[in-house]
């Protein structure tokens, strides 16, 4: 007898057993989902997931995806309280499916359609957002956007810009620093991280080294380079920035930029003289190098109006003595400005900055036609008076 009370425990007991965990019928989940019973397919599928026998099919998770997406874009609060995250949820389910089985399998097709689906959806909602200048918004569904795609540039960068839009700096270097970290920021993206580091975080370091990172990704971009530059004269690393543009140079002697950039740090530097000798290189190397001939001819205006202040300051009987001779001193270096200028406009012929310095430069020298000649030009691209510097 007591065996056989043993056995009838057993069966019992393994009665209740199978009982309590029936098959989940995931059939009746979709079923249950087409007649927007969404409660209730969310139970089955939840179970599903969990069960030995329908835990690994693909269809148990193609399901689930579209389960918790229909849960996501539900309108009715007490369907959307069944899951805190079920934009992630459903993400999760359609890339399990894509794990789980060969790219020409059906429910591997359905998955990456439901994928593009929720990602067009977000995307376009954070660009809308973003367009309105509501940022937030924007944020938040381009971090959807990036949790299907991850490599998605785009999402990350305009996630950036809005955090920057809201000035919460530390959202918008996370943003761009994956970009650069995974080599797919571009030259723009790159500057906004040096100018963060610089001049909002005060970080020179940081600054150089994200300079430095920008360049090898990006080794001839003339901004960053420039960026790197003035970052080590900042820094006082004047001897290496002239040590790194020396050895490029020695590399590439051809190179009009590298003589250019030699000029411009000897400029940061308040030596005139040596950098005009430089940006002569670079014109020499390139006559029509725009960079070098208008910074060539900002340096000899400069030391022209550098002269003329010493006329200016003078009390009235140094002026009657010495004046006219210093303004005739100054009036040669502007005169030795001229030729820059002129050739740079030559070269930009709708660059603003050029033509007001040139009618500066024919103002001095008492040339009036030449004035009302750049007057003209300036009239013709729409300068404004406050583009010309008036009021």
């Amino acid at each position: 007898m007591k065996k056989l009370n043993l056995l009838l425990i057993f069966l019992v007991v393994s009665t209740l057993v199978s009982f309590a965990q029936p098959k989940p019928k995931i059939e009746k989940a979709k079923a249950l989902l087409d007649k927007n019973e969404i409660t209730e397919a969310k139970s089955i599928i939840d179970a599903a997931i969990e069960y030995e026998k329908t835990k690994d099919n693909t269809k148990t998770w193609y399901y689930r995806g579209l389960i918790y997406q229909a849960i996501n874009i539900s309108e009715d609060p007490a369907v959307q309280n069944l899951s805190d995250n079920s934009f992630e949820e459903a993400v999760e389910a359609f890339k399990k499916v894509k794990e789980m089985e060969g790219e020409n399998g059906t429910y591997y097709i359905f998955s990456e359609q439901q994928l593009n689906s929720l990602y067009s959806s977000v995307f376009n909602t954070a660009a809308e957002a973003y367009q309105n200048e509501e940022y937030e918004k924007a944020i938040e569904n381009f971090d959807k956007a990036k949790t299907i795609y991850p490599d998605d540039t785009t999402a990350w960068m305009y996630a950036g810009y809005a955090a920057n839009q809201l000035d919460n700096i530390d959202l918008a270097l996370e943003n761009f620093e994956y970009l650069a970290e995974h080599k797919m920021a571009d030259v723009n993206v790159h500057r906004n991280i040096i100018y963060t580091y610089r001049a909002v975080e005060k970080d020179t370091a940081q600054a150089i080294a994200a300079a430095k990172r920008a360049r090898e990704q990006f080794p001839d971009d003339p901004e960053l380079k420039q960026d790197e530059i003035t970052l080590l004269i900042i820094a006082n690393q004047v001897d290496e920035a002239k040590e790194k543009i020396q050895a490029a140079i020695e590399e590439n002697p051809d190179n009009h930029v590298l003589y250019y950039e030699m000029g411009y740090l000897y400029d940061a530097s308040d030596q005139l003289d040596e950098a005009i000798e430089w940006y002569k290189k670079s014109i020499d190397k390139n006559p029509e190098y725009f960079d070098a001939l208008y910074n060539l001819g900002v340096d000899y205006y400069n030391k022209g109006a550098d002269i003329l202040h010493l006329a200016q300051e003078m009390d009235l009987d140094t002026y009657k003595k010495e004046g006219k001779k210093v303004e005739e001193q100054a009036n040669e270096v502007f005169k030795q400005a001229l030729p820059y200028f002129e050739r740079a406009h030559e070269v930009r012929p709708d660059d603003i900055g050029t033509l007001e310095t040139l009618q500066t430069l024919y103002s001095l020298m008492k040339n009036y036609d030449k004035v009302n000649e750049v007057q003209q030009k300036l009239e013709a691209l729409g300068a404004t008076p406050e583009d010309e510097g008036g009021e």
